[in-house]
């Protein structure tokens, strides 16, 4: 079996496996119960936006030359350059989905309407812990990858609460935290600079990967002592 088959074959399974996690999710939310002071937006959300956009985190961006000679590379945003620096593959979750009559959803659509509602947090921790668990999947079978990168909201950022969240995901899956990276924005980082800092630290003694994304676009580098 050439590379190219074998390739095109994980390429297609990824696919499979992302769209029956989607629908599960789909299932999840609308089993929610949500009090009357927010049925308005969370409905706008849940049945407006969630199938659009909530494949949240099961479109993977992938640097692995085999995505990009599949042509996925059309519907898939290319990362920053800097984050080219490990020629393995690695796996990214982004909030995006493709509507069939809209096109691609940006999250910046979709994303204020989550922190309104208040499931941000949930949808964040819900992503990575699927992240994980797909990322063990993965190692068991013989895939390999360098890390697995999950975008994280600033509002989940900000709870003291993510620390315990983050290890007992790690605790729950089993994955090892050094294959396991958390991606927050400048301005999350920037919104309070001393907490940011304390949060990253202890994120940092779990043994997890950081990032700063979107660095150098919104606010000048910050400098840490």
């Amino acid at each position: 079996m050439s590379a190219t088959y074998r390739d095109a074959l994980r390429a297609a399974l990824l696919y499979l496996v992302l769209s029956v996690a989607w629908l599960q999710f789909s299932g999840y939310l609308l089993n929610r119960f949500f009090d009357s002071s927010t049925d308005l937006l969370r409905w706008q959300l849940i049945n407006g936006y969630a199938w659009v956009a909530f494949s949240a985190g099961l479109i993977f961006i992938a640097r692995a030359r085999l995505f990009r000679c599949l042509g996925v590379g059309a519907k898939l945003r290319e990362r920053n350059a800097d984050r080219e620096r490990l020629r393995q593959a690695a796996a990214v979750f982004d909030c995006t989905r493709e509507h069939p009559q809209r096109g691609l959803v940006s999250p910046a659509e979709f994303i204020p309407i989550a922190e309104r509602t208040g499931l941000i947090a949930e949808i964040d921790a819900w992503i990575m812990r699927q992240a994980c668990q797909q990322m063990c999947q993965w190692q068991v079978a013989g895939v390999v990858l360098s890390f697995v990168a999950v975008n994280i909201s600033s509002r989940l950022f900000a709870r003291r609460e993510l620390y315990q969240q983050v290890a007992h995901v790690l605790h729950d899956t089993g994955l090892d935290p050094a294959y396991l990276e958390l991606e927050v924005t400048e301005s999350a980082v920037m919104e309070d600079p001393e907490v940011a800092l304390e949060q990253m630290h202890r994120l940092r003694e779990l043994g997890v990967r950081l990032a700063i994304d979107d660095f150098g676009t919104g606010y000048s580098s910050p400098t840490i002592g």
